[in-house]
């Protein structure tokens, strides 16, 4: 049976009986349906059952991708509304400086430790110096808030400069006088007029402005050896200097603040001045007027008056002034 013959007879119903004598033409659906399956059946195949695929070039090319659409955009977060306002400075959270104290030289190593023991949200900034230094600093208007003097005439000259902030100013600590020579030293004076021996050859003191080198000529003057031991006296700009001069060997001996003694190992106390033989030493603490943080200021000398701050005082040598009142 020819090829498109059994095609159309399978697409016959198998027992249809004729109607009105003859065969009636297949619906116009169902002959449609007939020339799509012998085209089908008609066309070539694009790969041969009987040749595997054995190369890329054998296989059938990819459909070509379709791009994706571009995603919309979202509406930015301020649709409808007034664009923000770009950030300025005076919307910046202002940054609390660090407290700036100014102090005298011998305070070096007490004022840090008080001020971590304070618990100050940021650690203060210190400047160490000889008291008079520390007074031009701030008459020529250096930053600082706090000022610690080592005796109150500088403390008094402050005040008539008007550099200081009424009311705030509080004397703090107290200190004496000793003469140290160096540790390998195997002499030493035992008393004020043992330094006008051959063997002190130079005795070191702070310069004359200097608190501890005021304290050290009026011990000397009022023990009666002040002209005998002059010649012999070399200056230095701070007490502490002159103490570095006797660790060093470069001074047969020097007077300093007992304090002083304490934290240089290349030394050792000769003797101590009496008490009355000199001026009382006195460590006083003032506000300085222009503070950028004045409240600060107050709180850290009134933290002088805690007992875990005289407890620390008294353990580095300095005596405690707690009956003082601010003035």
């Amino acid at each position: 049976m020819p090829h498109g013959s059994a095609t159309t007879s399978a697409l016959r119903p198998a027992h249809r009986p004729p109607t009105w004598g003859r065969e009636q033409p297949a619906a116009p659906g169902r002959r449609l349906l007939g020339l799509a399956l012998l085209a089908l059946a008609a066309a070539p195949s694009s790969v041969h059952a009987d040749k595997p695929v054995t190369s890329p070039a054998d296989r059938p090319a990819p459909a070509p991708a379709v791009p994706a659409a571009p995603a919309f955009p979202a509406p930015p977060a301020h649709a409808g509304k007034p664009a923000p306002r770009p950030p300025t400075a005076a919307d910046a959270v202002p940054v609390k400086p660090p407290l700036v104290i100014a102090a005298a030289a011998s305070l070096t190593e007490l004022l840090p430790q008080l001020g971590r023991m304070a618990g100050m949200a940021k650690a203060p900034v210190f400047r160490f110096d000889a008291t008079p230094r520390i007074a031009r600093q701030i008459e020529t208007g250096a930053a600082t808030d706090l000022v610690f003097s080592a005796d109150n005439e500088w403390m008094d000259h402050l005040a008539r400069a008007g550099k200081i902030v009424p009311g705030t100013r509080v004397d703090l600590l107290g200190n004496s006088l000793v003469v140290v020579v160096p540790r390998m030293s195997r002499t030493a004076p035992r008393n004020p007029s043992e330094l006008t021996a051959d063997s002190i050859e130079r005795l070191a003191l702070a310069g004359e402005t200097v608190p501890a080198g005021r304290y050290a000529r009026a011990a000397l003057a009022s023990t009666g050896v002040w002209a005998k031991v002059k010649g012999k006296v070399v200056s230095g700009d701070s007490v502490r200097t002159a103490l570095a001069w006797v660790a060093r060997s470069e001074a047969s001996a020097a007077i300093v603040y007992a304090t002083d003694a304490r934290v240089e190992p290349r030394v050792k106390v000769a003797f101590v001045f009496d008490a009355h033989s000199h001026p009382p030493i006195v460590y006083s603490g003032a506000v300085v007027k222009g503070a950028a943080q004045p409240e600060e200021a107050r709180r850290f000398l009134e933290f002088f008056r805690s007992r875990p701050a005289q407890a620390l005082i008294e353990a580095a040598g300095f005596s405690t002034l707690s009956g003082a009142a601010p003035r």
